[in-house]
């Protein structure tokens, strides 16, 4: 007869069992739940996911930031840290005159399971400073043997100081020793993480669809879906020609807007995909991020207080009844319309950081604005008396006002740039270089300074267009505002706001064959990027935690800019200062200049001759003397001759920052783990959603819809 004690024991192991399959059976039923969907928002859509081109807008900065991994990051702090790299070694050899880094990066996969390897960094720095392409953040990497001379088209891109030694291992070569610790903090930027050839060189559009892209970052993009309106013309939009933008080059548009873009978990990030039973959850927690493009801000304000139901049509033809009710909430604002931020229930629980951006005027001196009076043709904006005026006009204070998430610029370089490595406030210790304040009296006084071809600049005489980008609110009221300064009430020009907006694709600046009809150009991008226009905004974001990377690209020979014939051009406005060059020439000549000698410019690979070579050290020399800098501490120099460069840009004034901006997030209770680092303020690699599992239909119909006839994926 069993003891009471046995029965118990045995009685306890059976309740036991039951819970264990209780529990095989709950894991069984949860098996093919992957994860959480968070939906957020973002006021500006990206179309072009390029990490090279990140720059032009904050929201592209962070939504590129989660599809691509860096060699090196920033914490919040702007601490360096390892991330695909695990370590460096730096080996300089006086006798050989060899200055090498090399980088061992760690076993990390593409999103299709392809390793990532060492080649991968070197055809990315090799796409960025070959000279057939125009790229800004080129001056990141001139540091490296031949590349200024490589970017000039003065040697072959294989004689790039660059190579992988192995699958792991990178070796940089220099051209003398460097400032290291700066070369680490260039890595740390977006434009100079790893890119896939057989992806990246197949067409000039791969980074605008899932199907022609792949990510090693924790996600990577698995839709984006489009709405899209009747065809129209650029006719029908502006009404007039006055842009001097030829209506013919502009048929056929047919205007369309990301509703929803979709990024899901990259479950090959930093996990070798050939190893069993992988916990999905350990290195990305979210499943998919939707972020909604297209909302109202009423709409967005009520999803995110859980109020809106939404009818999602699931095949997207209006002729079938297939449309399901799901719910509407938002859970993550990673940043709020113009429109919400006098709400100040929802500022209230705003996350604010600086955004390391400053919004900001390009003005084209290249472009030919007709007068009315004589019917010529002429450059407005390469007189330097003009662009002076236009930003005298301008209230900054009142802008940033209306903006909300602003300060008044007083210079070109934002706050939370650092002053030296990875301290200081470098627009701390630069001061105020412009005024916040519109002085109506100085601008008049610069604009009767102002003469084209001996003549008085008389502003009726002149019309000019300012383009925005149509899907940026705080874009359009600040166009509104310079304009009201600059026109009839004001300076006295004629100014138009023309706003350009995004199209299924035509190739226009691009003509091809074949032109895909799934994706999306934006033609503000576009024109920005090509020079067409006269006046225009944009966000000038910083590429790294250094001021070197906003004031470089300035100077001609910096630029990073190609023409068709592959020759080097100055800055995209068309701004060309001798004075300006020789500043940005003599920082980069710093950490050389008193190692080297004429006869060192074959190493250089960019001067013809030592006579050559020998004019530039001269002129080098004499920036130095007239500056008073000390080129035996070169670190302390160049933050010196920086401030010089910033302080010459805002009297020339080829680019008229406005405002510095600030990002602001707002996070739901429910969802936790979001993260920063010194660039996003958005992480979301290990964020989490309460409750998961109550909305997973609901975003499952939303991921289920598709775009009008043709679906992204």
């Amino acid at each position: 007869m069993m003891s009471k004690r046995v029965i118990a024991l045995l009685l306890c192991l059976l309740m036991c069992m039951t819970a264990l399959l209780g529990c095989s059976e709950r894991i069984k039923a949860d098996a093919d739940v992957k994860g959480a969907y968070i939906t957020m928002y973002l006021t500006d859509e990206v179309y072009n996911f390029d990490p090279a081109l990140a720059y032009m807008n904050e929201e592209a900065e962070s939504i590129v930031s989660l599809l691509f991994a860096r060699l090196f990051s920033l914490d919040a702090n702007g601490k360096l840290k390892y991330e695909l790299a695990t370590e460096y070694e730096i080996n300089e050899d006086d006798k050989t005159k060899e200055y090498t880094m090399t980088i061992t990066i760690r076993d990390a996969w593409w999103s299709d399971k392809i390793q990532l390897t060492a080649d991968d960094v070197v055809y990315a720095w090799k796409r960025i400073l070959n000279s057939e392409n125009s790229f800004s953040c080129a001056p990141l990497l001139f540091d490296l043997k031949n590349a200024r001379a490589v970017k000039a088209g003065n040697c072959s891109v294989d004689d790039l100081g660059v190579c992988a030694l192995n699958d792991t291992t990178l070796q940089i070569t220099f051209e003398k020793p460097i400032n290291y610790d700066q070369f680490l903090i260039n890595l740390t930027s977006l434009a100079l993480v790893p890119l896939r050839e057989d992806y990246v060189s197949k067409s000039d559009d791969w980074a605008k669809k899932p199907g022609t892209m792949v990510t090693s970052g924790p996600f990577k993009l698995s839709k984006a879906r489009y709405t899209e309106d009747d065809k129209t013309t650029y006719k029908d939009i502006n009404g007039s020609n006055d842009s001097g933008v030829p209506y013919a080059d502009y048929k056929n548009e047919k205007k369309a807007t990301y509703s929803i873009l979709v990024l899901e978990r990259n479950a090959c990030y930093l996990r070798d995909p050939k190893e069993k039973d992988l916990d999905l959850n350990k290195e990305v927690n979210p499943y998919r991020i939707i972020i909604y493009c297209s909302k109202s801000p009423e709409d967005l304000l009520a999803a995110f207080n859980g109020g809106v139901v939404n009818k999602i049509d699931l095949d997207g033809d209006p002729e079938t009844d297939d449309e399901v009710d799901v719910c509407g909430d938002l859970f993550y604002l990673g940043s709020i319309p113009l429109a919400l931020r006098t709400n100040s229930e929802l500022m209230d629980k705003a996350d604010i950081t600086d955004a390391l951006s400053t919004m900001s005027f390009y003005l084209n001196e290249n472009a030919l604005i007709k007068n009315q009076s004589t019917r010529e043709e002429v450059a407005l904006f390469a007189n330097a008396d003009v662009r002076l005026a236009l930003s005298l006009a301008l209230d900054r204070d009142t802008i940033a006002s209306t903006l909300v998430l602003a300060d008044a610029a007083t210079g070109l370089v934002p706050n939370g740039i650092y002053n030296k490595g990875n301290k200081g406030s470098f627009r701390e210790e630069g001061g105020a270089l412009i005024s916040t304040s519109a002085s109506t009296t100085a601008a008049q006084e610069a604009l009767a300074r102002a003469t084209i071809n001996d003549q008085p600049v008389n502003p009726a005489d002149y019309s000019f267009t300012i383009r925005v980008n149509a899907n940026d609110d705080a874009q359009l009221a600040l166009a509104q505002a310079a304009a009201a300064a600059w026109g009839e009430e004001g300076l006295g020009f004629n100014v138009k706001v023309e706003e350009r907006g995004t199209i299924i694709n035509n190739d226009y600046y691009k003509p091809t064959a074949s032109v895909p009809d799934d994706i999306c150009d934006d033609l503000y991008m576009e024109s920005l990027m090509s020079g067409d226009f006269q006046v225009t905004i944009l966000d000038y974001c910083a590429y790294t935690s250094d001021a070197y990377s906003m004031l470089a690209p300035f100077a001609a020979d910096f630029s990073g800019m190609v023409d068709k014939d592959f020759n080097m051009i100055p800055h995209i406005t068309g701004y060309n200062s001798e004075k300006y060059n020789a500043l940005i020439e003599a920082i980069y000549f710093l950490p050389y200049y008193n190692q080297i000698t004429s006869a060192d410019y074959k190493s250089f690979m960019i001067y013809d001759s030592a006579e050559v070579f020998q004019a530039v050290l001269d002129s080098v020399a004499a920036t130095y003397a007239e500056y008073g800098v000390d080129t035996s501490k070169p670190d302390e120099a160049k933050i010196a001759l920086l401030h010089k460069a910033e302080e010459l840009l805002m009297q020339e004034m080829p680019i008229i920052p406005v405002v510095f901006n600030k990002n602001a997030t707002v996070s739901s209770s429910d969802v936790k783990g979001v993260k920063s680092n010194y660039y996003v303020n958005y992480i979301f690699k290990d964020a989490s959603l309460k409750n998961y599992e109550d909305y997973l239909k609901d975003f499952e119909n939303i991921y289920a819809q598709k775009s009008p006839k043709k679906a992204t994926e």
